[in-house]
């Protein structure tokens, strides 16, 4: 019933700077954006069907750093502020000004690595996403909470072709909703 829908229109417009220091050890960006889309495919009013009705925005910032502290030491950060907005709608579809479905207002990672030998190197960090609407029509409004991940790795080297590496998700034990679909 979707398969034969016409695609999407979408616009993007950015702007953004990169900064290098100390030699190209540390490099930051930062970027301010604006994605607008039309005819964006909404629910129409017959469960399960969809239609070309809407138009969706999104203004966002974005901020990253990524940097060798020392020989030893590595760190990547990154955040990402989204302001959604369902611009138009159609009946059955987004309420209109609301944010828009699995679309997070602020979301960040880091990351940072420390080499205790040459050879062997240890990793710790998360992720962060703030609640997110799963599903948003006048019908049904949910929302997922927002969570926190810790990660950690750690890798040995046997030669510049052989390593083995560990990876530990979720330290903390934490429940979360890494992919929400509506109902």
């Amino acid at each position: 019933q979707n398969a034969l829908l016409p695609p999407e229109s979408n616009r993007s417009f950015e702007v953004g700077t990169k900064w290098q220091f100390w030699n190209a050890r540390i490099e930051t960006s930062a970027a301010l954006f604006r994605l607008e889309k039309e005819n964006a495919r909404i629910a129409s009013s017959v469960p399960g069907v969809n239609i070309l009705g809407g138009s969706q925005q999104v203004d966002g910032l974005q901020l990253s750093f990524t940097g060798t502290i020392t020989e030893e030491w590595k760190a990547r950060f990154a955040y990402a502020y989204l302001d959604s907005h369902t611009t138009a709608t159609a009946p059955g579809g987004s309420l209109l000004g609301s944010a828009l479905v699995n679309t997070p207002k602020s979301a960040f990672t880091l990351w940072t690595e420390y080499a205790l030998l040459p050879e062997w190197k240890v990793g710790l960090g998360g992720q962060y996403i703030s609640q997110r609407l799963a599903q948003n029509t006048a019908a049904s409004f949910l929302r997922s909470p927002p969570y926190l991940t810790a990660d950690a790795s750690s890798e040995y080297r046997f030669s510049p072709d052989y390593a083995f590496r560990l990876n530990v998700y979720n330290l903390l034990d934490r429940h979360y909703f890494d992919v929400i679909h509506p109902f």
